[in-house]
């Protein structure tokens, strides 16, 4: 099909030096057969039909004028230069033979026309299969009509902030980006070639040696703030490079330099270079999405559970679940070895109904035994997105008899930047609810406690790299003091998270943060040995004894 594809590519489409030699080919063709035409007897034999060939030649090489042309001057040829019959040398009547040129004409001219509206037609349908309908960026179908055997280095970018720029400025924003993205990348690597290979991905081919090739430049071109309109633009986007092996299809390599992005995304690097741990952990995540549906179903999840304690009562104040997944290969695996992976999928919506669901069950076992405790539950950017999470989520705590004021959910601040206005209406029906709802590892995305003080929430848990080096680092300490006291500003709880040792707790007392969370208190317990931990927590706490 491929080969069939290129010949007619030849055929329609022909290059410069190619018409070339099909023009002398069809200038040396006609009087090829007016000598033949002549030495076979004359006009009246049936040779004179191959000049049908020439005629036709010219309509689909060289369209209307090509056609026209040459069926004149064969009409000619066989017409007054040529008799009946050479051996008798009758000579043609003039309205036959002008008959003949106009019947040459109208096959000319017809061929001609019919092969120009094809062109026409095929280069159109070209166009609509190798562009992108919305930016008109070559797609990556292009590159099956015009790929670069030369090319050594394959990367690939993608967009990650296209949603909040969709949903916050418009699509004709993001195109606009999309294409000031291409023709940057265009003006600065003039031998690349550029495509885009989805709505939020472009991919980029050079020609390169891999030793002198710097990631950094294309970095700096896209890290430098774009000017549409009056608007100016930042764009976060994660790169991934692969090289192009001669044993590997091209193909192989897109894949490997889209996997390479992946990875950077994942790992909030701007670029990352492909090597095969990054295909293992690739093939590891689907291994596990496969078997995590049933692990669900079969109670090879199980969740941990970690406090929060007050640090003005020392009370406990809450339990935050924590899912681990007891594989029956693997053994027991922690969140980060997972997590990950399900959130990019849509397996993070069922996950979040059984954690939601077991973390009521615990509540109820606490209250069996007089102790009323809460239960913080962390939800992800798809749970927000999903338009039947809410009734989803209530219709569980409905089922389990559970009240809502004892239930809070976490959410990281990444999450709420998709769609901010349509996330700001869930969480305050969420909180319409006695929901509470807290934002997790503060610190570590891109807003400000002055813009999440645009949702409805009521606690920020500072992020415990900030927690653990606060003590260490006279700078992360002053980031520290500076959060507790803005967030009391907006009337927002602190916790915070991380807490390993005696001193970290002082001086966050000293501070005025609110609760806390980490190791010295406890590690993460399952459901049995946090209801034991719990009864011999209150004791201790009584007698402010330290926990190590």
């Amino acid at each position: 099909m491929r080969r069939f594809q290129v010949s007619m590519n030849k055929v329609l489409f022909p290059t410069g030096k190619t018409k070339i030699l099909l023009l002398i080919f069809i200038a040396l063709l006609l009087p090829a057969i007016y000598y033949t035409v002549y030495i076979t007897g004359g006009i009246k034999y049936v040779y004179s039909h191959s000049m049908y060939i020439p005629i036709l030649l010219a309509g689909i090489i060289f369209g209307l004028k090509g056609g026209a042309i040459v069926a004149l001057v064969a009409g000619i040829l066989l017409g007054p230069f040529i008799p009946i019959n050479t051996i008798s040398g009758e000579q043609q009547l003039i309205i036959n033979w002008i008959f003949r040129v106009i019947i040459f004409l109208i096959v000319g001219i017809l061929s001609g026309y019919s092969f120009d509206v094809l062109r026409k037609k095929i280069a159109r349908i070209t166009e609509l299969l190798t562009h992108h309908p919305d930016t008109e960026i070559p797609n990556s179908r292009s590159l099956s009509f015009d790929i670069n055997n030369d090319t050594t280095i394959v990367i690939s970018i993608i967009v990650n902030n296209y949603n909040n720029i969709i949903c916050s400025l418009g699509k004709e924003i993001f195109v606009a980006l999309m294409k000031a993205v291409y023709l940057r990348i265009k003006d600065d690597l003039k031998k690349a070639q550029v495509v885009q290979s989805d709505s939020s991905k472009i991919w980029v081919c050079l020609n390169d040696d891999m030793e002198s090739f710097d990631p950094e430049r294309i970095s700096k071109l896209l890290n430098a703030v774009f000017i549409l309109g009056d608007i100016p633009m930042y764009l976060d986007f994660s790169m991934g490079i692969a090289c192009c092996s001669e044993n590997e299809s091209r193909q192989k390599s897109f894949q490997q330099a889209d996997i390479a992005a992946y990875h950077a995304k994942q790992n909030h690097l701007q670029y990352s270079i492909f090597d095969e741990s990054q295909m293992a952990v690739r093939n590891n995540n689907l291994e596990l999405l496969g078997a995590f549906p049933r692990a669900l179903e079969t109670n090879q999840t199980e969740l941990y559970y970690q406090p929060k304690i007050n640090l003005k009562t020392r009370e406990i104040v809450g339990i935050e679940a924590l899912i681990r997944w007891n594989h029956p290969v693997r053994g027991f695996m922690l969140p980060q070895e997972f997590i990950k992976a399900v959130e990019e999928t849509q397996l993070i919506n069922p996950m979040t109904a059984w954690v939601l669901n077991n973390g009521l069950l615990m509540i109820k076992e606490f209250q069996k035994m007089d102790m009323e405790t809460s239960v913080s539950i962390n939800i992800s950017a798809k749970n927000l997105q999903n338009p039947r999470f809410l009734n989803q989520a209530i219709g569980i705590i409905k089922e389990q008899n559970v009240a809502c004021n004892l239930i809070e959910f976490e959410m990281t601040e990444s999450s709420l930047i998709y769609d901010p206005e349509k996330t700001k209406t869930l969480l305050q029906k969420i909180r319409d609810y006695h929901i509470a709802l807290s934002i997790d590892d503060f610190g570590t995305g891109y807003s400000s406690l002055a813009y999440l003080r645009r949702f409805p929430i009521n606690a920020v848990k500072i992020d415990k790299f900030f927690i653990q080096q606060m003590n260490t680092d006279l700078g992360v300490n002053h980031i520290v003091r500076a959060a507790i006291d803005l967030a009391h500003n907006l009337n927002l709880t602190v916790i915070a998270e991380g807490v390993e040792n005696f001193e970290t707790e002082q001086s966050l007392i000293k501070m005025n943060c609110d609760m806390a969370q980490g190791y010295y208190y406890t590690r993460p317990l399952n459901g049995t040995d946090i209801i034991s931990w719990y009864q011999g927590y209150n004791t201790k706490a009584r007698k402010g004894m330290r926990f190590q």
